[in-house]
């Protein structure tokens, strides 16, 4: 790493933040750790004027504290396109992984990484990867959904129609104007699809566009 980074750290736990300062600095000694948070609330304006590069936060909580992060890393990830966020944590849901995976310049990191494949994981970081550790990468694959030819055999032509135009980014309403057809009957076709293919929610629903062509 040539670059001298400038830093950002974000913690509810002052002694994790105090660790996670040693870790950086015994691995990168010519970083500079500039800000150190307890929140990411209102952190937008200080990573902007103080130039950081990379911000190395924690993501863990109930279901309300996780997606209150997940929206405030998405503001983030979309207003500073320049700036490298390393989330760490020990959540395992695939779902709540592929939204963060999915966002612009995120890197996660599990803390369940052995400390020695941890240091593997942050120096490719520092050296300007966007990448996901070995345990966030398993836990992904593990959660994709699989479709079989014969799941995408019973899809009814609308069906395909339907889940087409999703992959291709319009909404439902979109879909609903081109086949002069309501909301309501899209959403179902959407639905039923969705059952047929084992597909719970969007993000798998939309996981599965990856490996599956109509």
């Amino acid at each position: 790493m040539n670059k001298k980074l400038r830093i950002a750290l974000v913690d509810r736990c002052s002694l994790t933040l105090s660790g996670l300062s040693y870790f950086i600095h015994s691995l990168a000694p010519q970083s500079e750790i500039v800000l150190q948070r307890n929140s990411l609330a209102n952190i937008g304006e200080p990573l902007f004027l103080n130039q950081i590069d990379l911000l190395i936060t924690e993501l863990s909580g109930g279901k309300d504290v996780v997606s209150q992060g997940i929206s405030q890393l998405s503001a983030l990830s979309a207003s500073l396109p320049m700036l490298h966020i390393v989330v760490y944590t020990r959540i395992q849901s695939g779902v709540v992984l592929r939204e963060l995976t999915e966002m612009l310049n995120v890197s996660v990191v599990s803390r369940f990484e052995p400390l020695k494949q941890m240091k593997v994981v942050f120096k490719q970081i520092f050296s300007g990867g966007s990448i996901h550790s070995p345990l966030i990468a398993n836990c992904l694959k593990e959660s994709a959904v699989q479709v079989s030819n014969a799941q995408l055999s019973t899809l009814t032509r609308r069906e395909n129609e339907v889940l087409r135009y999703l992959f291709n980014g319009l909404t439902l309403g979109q879909i609903a104007t081109l086949q002069h057809r309501s909301i309501k009957t899209v959403s179902t076709h959407k639905c039923n699809a969705m059952r047929k293919l084992g597909a719970m929610n969007d993000f798998e629903l939309f996981s599965i566009s990856k490996n599956v062509t109509f």
